[in-house]
């Protein structure tokens, strides 16, 4: 990506006091400080690295009490947006709706672009809910659904940056989601943690990755 002309990196990453309220939520994770609110080495270890913009965060939103919404309207030559990171239906849904919304408040053209094969959230079967006295949380269902809320309200989904078989639960989303975007699925993204979306999980990543081309070859 950054080979074809991308220059702005912004990495919001969860960041949480220790006595964050959301750990009401959620279970303690990513503390300040810690090992789990940091950059991944991965990503550290590009060549470009110089060039991200972390933004710390307390909460889902990217864009409640942080730099981001102050970043976004420093650059307004910045029309193309591509999100991914997870889980799709918490911080990447809070994320991707939220670059829309403001858009859209603001009358402002600009595309937000998520890469189907680079979001993915947890499951939690039901049977293991019980047993750990939590929610469950069926992975490939909240998946689908919340990408299909986000196409609904303008955010572009395309199917991949490389080649991946579709879930069964996904196929007949997809097949209506992704209905006038036929011919325009394009390499936007390339930058994936080498431990896989799981890993990333573990460390509040999410990886905003803007000012894209968007005229490239098709992806095959």
């Amino acid at each position: 990506l950054h080979e074809r002309g991308v220059r702005h990196f912004v990495l919001p990453q969860d960041a949480h006091a220790p006595d964050a309220v959301e750990f009401m939520s959620y279970p303690p994770h990513c503390i300040r400080g810690t090992r789990e609110a940091e950059t991944v080495p991965e990503l550290l270890a590009l060549p470009f690295s110089d060039q991200f913009t972390i933004i710390e965060k307390n909460a889902l939103s990217a864009f409640v009490d942080t730099a981001l919404p102050g970043w976004v309207r420093e650059h307004p030559e910045v029309t193309t947006y591509i999100v991914t990171g997870d889980c799709t239906d918490l911080c990447t849904y809070n994320l991707a709706l939220h670059l829309r919304m403001d858009a859209n408040a603001r009358q402002l053209q600009r595309r937000v672009v998520l890469v189907e094969e680079c979001v993915d959230t947890y499951d939690i079967a039901v049977e293991t809910a019980k047993e750990l006295g939590i929610r469950p949380h069926p992975g490939d269902f909240h998946h689908v659904v919340f990408l299909h809320h986000m196409e609904q309200n303008g955010v572009e989904i395309v199917r991949r940056a490389a080649h991946r078989p579709l879930r069964a639960a996904e196929r007949d989303v997809h097949e209506r989601a992704l209905v006038g975007h036929q011919g325009r699925e394009r390499l936007h993204l390339v930058l994936v943690d080498a431990h896989g979306v799981a890993d990333a999980a573990l460390h509040g990543l999410h990886v905003l990755a803007v000012d894209a081309p968007v005229s490239g070859e098709g992806v095959d």
